[in-house]
């Protein structure tokens, strides 16, 4: 999951600039949303996570204690249904893009399989070939 995707669904989501270099409450809840999917989404540290908004790691820190102290509690249920709308969305995306990845493994796997059994049959008209 790329953390610009979640980044532009949050911002459109609630409307605001995660970047802006401001501590007012409603860009700050902004971020601990963004902070949490990139956390619950992604392997990205939580350094890059930070930087992607200008931020530290010390920011994304408090910023999820904060989602789990306040945004996760209920005490702003709005924000908590943002969050839960957009993980739901991505997580249906990521469901997606894991069943076509399967497929595909799967197909190589096939296409592997016959591989490895037309590789026996040339071994074998060489070493017929070389008596």
């Amino acid at each position: 999951m790329e953390i610009d995707k979640i980044r532009k669904l949050v911002e459109l989501k609630l409307e605001m600039n995660l970047s802006t270099p401001s501590r007012k409450r409603e860009l700050v809840y902004g971020r601990a949303i963004y902070f949490k999917l990139c956390k619950d989404l992604t392997r990205i540290s939580l350094e890059q996570v930070g930087k992607s908004v200008n931020r530290d790691h010390a920011s994304v820190i408090h910023g999820l204690k904060l989602f789990d102290d306040i945004i996760c509690r209920g005490y702003e249920p709005f924000l908590n249904r943002v969050y839960k709308s957009i993980k739901r969305k991505l997580s249906g995306e990521m469901a997606k893009r894991s069943e076509i990845l399967t497929m595909e493994l799967d197909e190589i796997r096939t296409l592997i399989a016959s591989i490895q059994e037309r590789m026996v049959d040339v071994e074998s008209e060489l070493e017929e070939l070389n008596n």
